[in-house]
């Protein structure tokens, strides 16, 4: 608990890789202080309750839903930080087959069959693994015009009612996915020669992980709060996107 803290705090207190001076410098540290507290803040709140806090009517309880709701937030995090990384070495391993495969086509004059069905598979997997990661930033396709012009609390319970309805669509996708994976594993693909299941699996594991997003993301998604990151800063102001 000690060693976060005190990581936490370094990342708060001193800037690190921001280049700049003046104003525009001080701007950008402070978006991307603020955007690692979001990634970290979740730590700040790991600490061990003190007697004050225990002591007295209804404190007990208070400290426990402290203490469940940090640990919901690193469990939060820890799946975003894994679903990133999944996805970033899936797309570093299409270039690499993709790549290779050019190569040995037009300087050697032969293909690599399994680098051509390889990343086919792998584009479909960043697809529904990035879907999640797509609703948390405000990347997906969508039609708000009609949201925008509503009253908030109207077009609240409308966000709501559209949360719900994604949520249970994927539900179904996974139900159905499980099926299509046990169909296609009597099958075989034609280059790898491994069952159709396995690319398959990607069906109900990206909806599952799409409804696991909705859920922990589902209050921001009805503000529309949307996850931006320190890309999106604009280096005139030093201010994030949407916010």
């Amino acid at each position: 608990m000690v060693v976060l803290g005190w990581v936490s705090y370094r990342v708060q207190t001193r800037p690190i890789g921001i280049s700049g001076k003046g104003v525009l410098g001080s701007r950008l540290w402070a978006a991307k202080r603020v955007l690692w507290r979001r990634e970290l803040g979740c730590f700040n709140q790991l600490s061990v309750p003190t007697e004050k806090e225990v002591v007295g009517p209804g404190k007990g309880v208070l400290v426990e839903e402290r203490m469940a709701r940090s640990k919901g937030q690193t469990l939060n995090a820890v799946i975003v930080r894994i679903n990133r990384w999944c996805i970033g070495v899936m797309m570093c391993a299409m270039f690499v087959m993709v790549f290779a495969n050019v190569v040995t086509r037009y300087c050697l004059g032969f293909s690599i069959a399994a680098a051509e069905e390889i990343p086919t598979f792998l584009m479909i997997w960043v697809t529904y693994l990035g879907a999640g990661l797509a609703l948390r930033e405000g990347r997906l396709a969508s039609i708000d015009v009609l949201q925008d012009r509503l009253p908030t609390k109207l077009r609240s319970l409308l966000r709501i009612s559209l949360g719900v309805v994604m949520g249970a669509f994927f539900l179904l996708l996974s139900w159905y996915g499980v099926g299509l994976v046990i169909l296609g594993w009597s099958q075989e693909t034609f280059a790898l020669m491994i069952p159709r299941g396995i690319p398959y699996l990607v069906v109900p594991i990206g909806a599952v992980l799409f409804v696991v997003h909705l859920i922990f993301f589902f209050r921001m998604w009805v503000r529309k709060d949307w996850d931006r990151n320190l890309a999106e800063v604009h280096l005139d102001t030093g201010e994030i996107n949407g916010k």
